[in-house]
């Protein structure tokens, strides 16, 4: 008998099925509609963004893969639950509470983009600046190492509530905190993940995660500590402005700018 056992392999998807996985729940909504063909489906007319900002993003950038993890079979209830209150806990103008969907960004990062320097040119072919300060130490040692397997993320759009001007080992037991409570495996992200869902993001929406001051935001900075480091010092991301993104060494134990995200990996 042959003891030798198969190991089981992962299952992949094509986008246009997990678009429609996603679609399902619309059209039986509007199931007296008639539905456009998926490839040329104007996506953000049937779906909430949270579900299509990966497949715009990477439809723009020609970087949508043949082949596609599945998502979750409970990614809507995952989207629509209640966010974590370290996440946010305020409610919207009309007294409704903030959904996951509503403070996170689902997206997919495909390991076609290859590398951080060799994705920073396909950002700049979309008209945005990707970088404004890039530490050189750090980009020597980061920026070409490659992108993972392509994975799904869901990330959190901003810091965690009082996770500013707090230590990173703090920080990190705010993340640990809101895993047990929320019994879910929310991790410290990672610097390719980050980089990748800010400016695919903006790519798809426009919107600009974890922004440098402006009139708009009440001149409020957001950078986030990255699992990473270089030369010893853990590495930050975020102030994002029309002029790039930085990324750079935190010297300092704490700044009243830098907190923590947190995303899950599917």
């Amino acid at each position: 008998m042959n003891e030798n056992r198969d190991e089981p392999q992962k299952t992949f998807d094509v986008p246009e099925k997990v678009m429609i996985e996603c679609l399902i729940p619309s059209v039986l909504e509007r199931s007296n509609q008639k539905i456009p063909s998926l490839r040329d489906l104007a996506a953000e007319h049937l779906l909430s963004p949270p579900l299509t900002t990966w497949y715009k993003a990477l439809k723009v950038i020609k970087k949508l893969p043949d082949k596609i993890p599945p998502l979750p079979r409970d990614i809507h209830n995952i989207l629509n639950s209640q966010c974590p209150e370290q996440i946010c806990s305020t409610v919207k103008p009309d007294g409704t509470v903030y959904t996951v969907g509503d403070k996170c960004t689902l997206m997919l990062i495909p390991e076609s983009l290859q590398n951080i320097n060799q994705f920073a040119g396909i950002v700049r072919s979309c008209d945005i600046n990707p970088f404004l300060n890039f530490d050189h130490s750090v980009r020597l040692e980061h920026a070409n190492l490659p992108f993972e397997s392509t994975h799904w993320v869901l990330h959190t759009n901003d810091v965690l509530e009082n996770s500013q001007n707090t230590t990173y080992l703090q920080q990190v037991q705010l993340v640990h905190s809101l895993a047990q409570k929320t019994i879910v495996d929310w991790q410290v992200p990672r610097l390719h993940d980050t980089i990748a869902t800010i400016f695919l993001k903006k790519i798809a929406t426009g919107d600009s995660l974890y922004p440098g001051g402006n009139e708009q935001n009440g001149n409020r900075y957001s950078y986030t500590h990255v699992r990473e480091r270089t030369n010893e010092y853990r590495l930050i991301v975020g102030g994002f402005v029309p002029n790039g993104l930085q990324i750079q060494e935190h010297v300092t134990s704490t700044d009243k700018d830098v907190g923590v995200a947190v995303l899950l990996k599917f």
